[in-house]
């Protein structure tokens, strides 16, 4: 799918700088805002799925209760919103590289991560999974991540 230049153009309250990549639903992009101090993410929802009443309610409710979560390994998330008649969710942006190409590469050039690496990296991650998995609301109810 070809994604249109957007960078440098105002959304709502972000400008767009740099497209990422797309998800199973959602476009990223790299933006700022007066709002937060540095970079962040947008993640847009894709115009196919705009009409798609279940699709939206589910990317919002996403983003609504990654809101409630705050955990080192978890990656935090500043705004869920409506703009120029598609929903969004903004979040910190956490520069580095992208594990599964790093992977990737490393098959390719029979170079591949640590093992000691590779554990510690599944580790946080599990951190993360167990807290988000075991978060309850404000009012003792699970969030049933």
């Amino acid at each position: 799918m070809t994604q249109p230049n957007l960078s440098g153009q105002r959304y709502g309250d972000y400008e767009l700088i740099r497209y990422l990549t797309a998800g199973g639903m959602a476009d990223l992009w790299l933006a700022r805002s007066h709002r937060f101090s540095g970079d962040l993410v947008v993640k847009k929802i894709q115009p196919r799925y705009v009409e798609m009443t279940r699709v939206v309610k589910m990317f919002i409710d996403e983003g609504r209760i990654a809101q409630a979560l705050d955990h080192p390994n978890v990656v935090k998330v500043l705004d869920v919103g409506h703009e120029n008649g598609t929903y969004f969710i903004a979040m910190e942006y956490i520069p580095g590289r992208d594990l599964l190409a790093v992977s990737r590469r490393g098959v390719e050039v029979g170079n591949f991560l640590p093992r000691h690496l590779a554990v510690a990296i599944l580790a946080q991650a599990a951190r993360g999974l167990v807290y988000a998995h075991e978060k309850s609301g404000a009012d003792g109810t699970p969030l049933r991540v």
